[in-house]
């Protein structure tokens, strides 16, 4: 075998490997995506489908993609709105009539005055 082809023709691989449907078209599928990223693979699905005609589940474009060298794109958080004026005004009433009087009862010793925090990813233990 070496005398024949060489180091090449030794250790190339023999064995039999199943090429996708749309191996031969990786070109399209990846202008396609590089022009207009899909958000989710139900939508790369549908994508590659109307490019090539070749339907495949969400599952099994995923993996394909991955064969193409593309990662799955991470979301990011949305910010919530900015506050308004309105809404200022709605927190300065509260820490006045409500919150201040409490606090004070509790410096007091005449009420107990606990705060609660929403859960975050932070504070989960692992």
């Amino acid at each position: 075998m070496f005398q024949d082809g060489g180091w090449a023709a030794l250790t190339a691989c023999r064995f039999h490997q199943t090429r996708s449907a749309l191996a031969p078209h990786e070109a399209v599928i990846m202008a396609a995506f590089a022009r207009c990223p899909p958000a989710t693979l139900a939508e790369a699905s549908t994508r590659i489908a109307e490019l090539t005609g070749i339907e495949r589940s969400p599952a099994q474009v995923g993996k394909v993609l991955k064969q193409f060298g593309l990662r799955r794109r991470k979301t990011g958080a949305i910010p919530g709105p900015a506050p308004t004026d309105a809404r200022r005004a709605e927190q300065a009433t509260f820490e006045a009539a409500a919150l201040a009087p409490r606090l004070r009862e509790a410096q007091a010793g005449q009420r107990a005055v606990f705060f609660w925090t929403p859960p975050t990813s932070s504070m989960v233990c692992s």
